[in-house]
């Protein structure tokens, strides 16, 4: 299998890590389960990060790891969130590359086989700086689960899918572990969410794109409860310090993209000063916090929306 400069760096026992999070999730589990038993390439470890859940998940995972052919590790931390399990993850990881699954979502029996070719075929000019694959998920009712990719194959970063083209799937892929262990999700005191294209958006900045392809790999399960949390998390002022240091992120690093999406950039503006009131952090340091001039005309432009929005929400 063609290797990178990364990878070169260290030995490892798995082609794949499957990283799971979890959180009383026991009977959809069990799916995600299923659905690694009957891949086609074996070559692989499940760690399944439990946020101490309080159904039988240990008691599940215990008898699965009894059964099963490949290696399933099971850690549990104190319901610190999923962004501080995926850490956890990468710290474990001991395949070349890692791949996150929703402890409710399944991958198609030959997903890892065909993820492996798909890292052969990726151009071979810039290896290095492709740092994984990625692919469509289907919903339950077989719809695509989001967009497909503008073109495919495509070699693309974090930056050209979400402004240049717009992109909004919600795909399955690898990464390479190689890469991933130099990047982390910061870990906020009481926070339990912070936005999964964090590090995304830090890979892109320094210079990493991925492979993609319209080539249906997954299964992303979804219901009504679910779809409900996911429009609402981003107006939860729970995890507002997550949200205002996404958003002065965005602000800040992702400014130069401003022409290609401009309501991207209006809404962070308007989503940095609410997120921010609800931390409690003043106004001086809100503008402070941002370190260029259209940031900080766009912050003061939508900073009533932002205060407004932060009220009705506070309510």
């Amino acid at each position: 299998m063609t290797t990178t400069a990364d990878d070169a760096d260290r030995s490892f026992e798995f082609t794949f890590t499957v990283f799971t999070p979890t959180y009383n999730r026991a009977e959809t589990l069990e799916r995600a389960y299923h659905s690694l038993s009957e891949q086609t390439l074996t070559d692989f470890e499940w760690v399944v990060v439990d946020d101490d859940s309080e159904d039988d998940t240990a008691e599940r995972v215990a008898e699965w790891q009894t059964e099963t052919d490949f290696p399933i590790r099971f850690v549990v931390q104190d319901r610190p969130g999923k962004h501080v399990a995926y850490n956890e993850g990468v710290e474990r990881a001991r395949g070349r590359f890692f791949l996150s699954l929703d402890s409710d979502d399944t991958l198609n029996a030959n997903a890892l086989k065909r993820f492996t070719e798909l890292w052969e075929e990726a151009p071979t000019d810039d290896r290095d700086n492709i740092v994984g694959v990625n692919a469509l998920c289907v919903d339950q009712t077989g719809a695509v689960n989001g967009d497909e990719f503008p073109e495919s194959p495509l070699v693309a970063d974090y930056f050209d899918l979400r402004y240049r083209y717009k992109y909004g799937g919600d795909g399955v892929g690898f990464t390479r572990t190689s890469v991933l262990e130099r990047y982390r999700f910061p870990e906020l005191h009481g926070v339990r969410y912070i936005p999964e294209s964090y590090v995304g958006s830090q890979l892109a900045a320094d210079g990493y794109a991925r492979y993609c392809v319209n080539e249906v790999l997954g299964t992303y399960y979804t219901d009504e409860d679910e779809r409900t949390d996911q429009l609402t998390q981003s107006a939860n002022l729970r995890d507002a310090p997550a949200f205002a240091m996404w958003h002065r992120h965005r602000m800040n690093e992702h400014i130069s993209w401003f022409r290609a999406d401009p309501r991207a950039f209006v809404m962070s503006a308007a989503g940095y000063a609410k997120h921010s009131f609800a931390s409690e952090i003043p106004i001086s340091e809100q503008i402070r916090g941002l370190d260029n001039l259209l940031a900080r005309l766009l912050w003061l432009v939508f900073l009533p929306i932002g205060y407004l929005d932060y009220r009705i929400h506070r309510s």
